[in-house]
C-alpha cells in the first residue's frame, strides 16, 4: 500500500469521527479524542512497520486529521448544520 493509500484510508475513517462531533455542537470530547487517537495510533504503527520513521508517521497521522476535520467541516456546513 502506497503512503497515498495510507493516507487516503485514515482520512475516510476519521471524517465521520469528526462529523458526529461536530454534529453534537461540540459536547462529548473525550469518546471523540479516544476515537481520533485509537485510529491515529494504528496508522502510525502500520506506518513504522512499513520503514517510515515514528516522526514521519506521527506527521503523517496528524496531517490526516486535519484534512479528515477540515473535510467533516465543509460537508457539515454544506448540508446546512453547524
Amino acid at each position: 500500500m502506497t503512503l497515498m493509500q495510507r493516507q487516503d484510508a485514515l482520512v475516510a475513517k476519521l471524517e465521520p469521527v469528526h462529523r458526529r462531533f461536530i454534529r453534537m455542537g461540540n459536547s462529548g470530547g473525550g469518546a471523540y479524542a479516544g476515537q481520533r487517537s485509537r485510529l491515529k495510533h494504528v496508522h502510525i504503527a502500520e506506518m513504522r512497520a512499513a520503514g517510515y520513521s515514528r516522526s514521519e508517521a506521527a506527521e503523517s497521522a496528524q496531517q490526516c486529521d486535519d484534512v479528515a476535520r477540515l473535510n467533516a467541516a465543509h460537508d457539515v456546513t454544506r448540508e446546512g448544520g453547524a
